[in-house]
């Protein structure tokens, strides 16, 4: 099992600007459908957090038999890596969404 704080998840939200990043690229869909979308890329991030928290352990050496990744672990990595990766992972949120890529000035 991975944990997520709630502090780290709002930071990572922020980092990657996302709740107006996943905005703008729905902004097209009908009313009836944005929501379901929308909630849908929330569920998205909080998985690809808690896969790249556990990539990361896995690197670290993580044992086999560990069973649970606390929230207050690798939380600073974490963030590291979504500097590093967060706008790979935006196109594969798009793609798991079927949305169209959205192009962005300053990504992060």
């Amino acid at each position: 099992m991975v944990e997520l704080a709630q502090p780290d998840v709002s930071r990572c939200k922020h980092l990657l600007q996302f709740e107006s990043w996943l905005r703008n690229a729905l902004h097209h869909l009908p009313p009836e459908d944005y929501d379901e979308y929308f909630q849908r890329g929330q569920d998205l991030l909080l998985q690809y957090l808690c896969q790249a928290k556990l990539q990361l352990a896995l690197d670290g050496g993580l044992r086999q038999e560990t069973t649970l990744l606390s929230h207050d672990e690798l939380s600073t990595e974490l963030e590291q890596a979504i500097r590093r990766d967060g706008q790979s992972f935006k196109q594969d949120v798009l793609a798991e969404l079927d949305i169209p890529p959205v192009e962005e000035e300053n990504a992060p």
